[in-house]
């Protein structure tokens, strides 16, 4: 309604500064506010035909009441196609700051207020309806009081800062704004935006910029960090989070893990009863990281699929450690199901060895895989 558009207007005059976010604010106001008046400015124009330009005046109002419903009805249309194809499961996180109350706040404002700043905050970080998020940011009586009013009329905000974030596959939010603010968007995101909003490529950026923060997201299922530009020292918090939540599968692969990470990170594993697909293709992986990786499949029963695919630091003795994991010993791993070792720098001699070994569980290029099923 139009008291709501007043409202969204107000709050876009009182950004600092008149940035580009105001004054979009502002204009979505606008063009709302035209949307509204839109019936009664084309029922108007609609009488004037059928009073000026045709003798059945009925017949005239009707078919253009009718026709202005098509139309509105094909705007809507359009929108909701729009925000669905790029905005389908967005989130959109405001960062309002440095709010210029009229007075003290802590002597006057809060004084009169029927809540507290502290608990405002905490609210407003809950998964509550967007109504209940308004009233909490704009009223005086129960919240910040951005659009309110003291008893004496006076109004309590002159200004504040706003950051706009949106969250999603097709959104665009820039590294820029994740390096620069990505610690406040992670303290003040919901968990359900972190689950449903994030795609892979910006929760591996929090990952890589703000590791301590977004290690206490929720993170389940599928954990896709690959290409994240991670480094040896994102092992801990990888780990943390692998053994901390319901992760069934990591993609950790074209990362820069040297031995000293993977060593470590099949040490943390050991114990995992969760983890069923890990994937370490393209790090900097050598025979050192490749035996460790070994020692952990011997104490793993619930790893079904692993990649070690295209690390050149993986020769004969790493591959043939692998094997021997898989199948030599009272601790043998006879529960993986695949081990992929395609582009490593083991012999062709080691490959048909080792795949014979495994029975055909570690699988290397197309051509030993191939031989193997025609000879067995």
């Amino acid at each position: 309604n139009m008291s709501e558009v007043y409202e969204i207007f107000a709050f876009g005059s009182k950004i600092r500064g008149r940035t580009r976010k105001a004054l979009r604010i502002q204009s979505s106001a606008i063009i709302v506010m035209l949307n509204l008046l839109q019936p009664l400015f084309a029922l108007g124009v609609s009488f004037y035909w059928a009073l000026w330009l045709s003798e059945n005046v009925f017949l005239n109002v009707v078919l253009n009441i009718l026709a202005l419903e098509f139309v509105s009805g094909l705007d809507d249309q359009v929108v909701d196609k729009f925000i669905h194809l790029y905005y389908k499961n967005a989130s959109i996180s405001l960062m309002i700051s440095d709010i210029t109350y009229n007075m003290d706040d802590e002597k006057e404002f809060w004084l009169e207020s029927n809540s507290s700043r502290a608990m405002v905050t905490l609210a407003l970080k809950e998964d509550i309806p967007n109504e209940m998020r308004w009233d909490l940011l704009t009223s005086s009586s129960k919240g910040l009081g951005l659009l309110g009013k003291m008893e004496d009329g006076r109004t309590c905000v002159s200004s504040f800062e706003l950051d706009i974030f949106v969250f999603g596959p097709n959104s665009s939010q820039g590294n820029e704004d994740i390096i620069e603010k990505g610690g406040i968007i992670l303290t003040e995101i919901t968990n359900t935006a972190w689950r449903h909003s994030l795609g892979p490529k910006q929760r591996g950026l929090f990952l890589k910029h703000y590791p301590g923060l977004a290690a206490l997201k929720p993170w389940e299922g599928n954990m896709n960090i690959s290409g994240a530009e991670l480094w040896s020292w994102h092992e801990h918090f990888i780990t943390y989070i692998v053994n901390n939540n319901p992760v069934t599968s990591l993609n950790a692969s074209y990362n820069h893990f040297s031995d000293d990470a993977i060593i470590l990170m099949c040490e943390k594993l050991k114990g995992n009863k969760k983890l069923q697909s890990l994937r370490l293709c393209g790090c900097l992986m050598t025979n050192d990281g490749a035996i460790a990786f070994s020692k952990l499949l011997r104490c793993n029963s619930v790893l079904r699929d692993c990649w070690l695919t295209h690390i050149v630091g993986i020769s004969d003795s790493g591959a043939f450690a692998l094997a021997s994991a898989l199948t030599e010993g009272d601790d043998a791993n006879h529960t993986l199901l695949t081990l992929h070792m395609a582009g490593t720098s083991a012999s062709d001699e080691c490959k048909t060895k080792c795949i014979d070994l495994t029975n055909g569980r570690m699988i290397f290029e197309g051509s030993n895989i191939t031989n193997y099923i025609k000879e067995n």
